[in-house]
């Protein structure tokens, strides 16, 4: 999916964990820098200065908490916009339903990671590789946010999407493209085919975050009135 995602995968594991037990969630400041945009020295003098809570190896090296990282990234956050509600709406709404649509691994992995990093338990996220398998995970389970890759197996992601328009219970359903070299044409074609956004790849981690954050308003417009899952 996204180029500058791609280092997610080799850099979140930690060098010093195996042999030492480190935790599997401790990320290197590389990988942290990475997801906040930042260089890695602006990492590692945060985590000098106090700003950043990380543990320090025998080694010298700043490895920070996946948890403490996204509550750090959600303080960089603008505020989200939330819609009024009744006074007698007291129903919590159920997480939302996020499919991932990419025959990379690396790539989807590391997109749904950072879904799960900007919006934490607000999101439930379900990756499909080919088309086929989205096709069926819309029809058995339908999501709130599709983000699509239009270069997938068995079903290309065009032909996916003639095949969902008319599907019943799919009209509040989000869509996003992220693909490479969109014409304007094959745009026109995607908004007839109910798609909201095209991202263009490739797109920063800085980029990414603030969409992310934006489809999460999206979404609570769309769904104006809270409901339970």
């Amino acid at each position: 999916m996204l180029n500058h995602l791609r280092c997610l995968s080799s850099h979140h594991s930690d060098p010093s964990a195996g042999a030492g037990g480190a935790p599997s969630s401790l990320m290197t400041s590389g990988a942290a820098a990475t997801l906040l945009g930042v260089t890695p020295r602006t990492v590692q003098r945060w985590c000098n200065e106090g700003r950043l809570q990380a543990v320090l190896t025998e080694g010298g090296h700043h490895r920070i908490e996946e948890s403490v990282l996204r509550t750090f990234l959600l303080r960089r956050l603008p505020p989200r916009r939330r819609p009024p509600r009744a006074a007698h709406a007291k129903k919590q709404r159920r997480a939302w339903r996020v499919l991932v649509v990419e025959d990379d691994l690396a790539q989807s992995a590391a997109l749904a990671r950072m879904l799960r990093l900007v919006a934490g338990d607000q999101v439930v996220v379900h990756v499909e590789g080919d088309g086929f398998g989205a096709g069926l995970a819309v029809a058995s389970n339908p999501p709130d946010l599709m983000l699509l890759d239009l270069e997938v197996p068995t079903i290309d992601g065009v032909d996916l999407l003639r095949r969902l328009r008319f599907a019943p219970g799919l009209e509040r359903m989000l869509v996003v493209i992220y693909s490479g070299h969109v014409t304007a044409e094959r745009r026109r074609e995607l908004h007839v085919l109910g798609v909201q956004e095209v991202w263009d790849k490739p797109l920063s981690p800085a980029e990414v975050r603030g969409r992310i954050a934006g489809l999460l308003r999206a979404l609570e417009s769309t769904h104006a009135f809270a409901r339970e899952g």
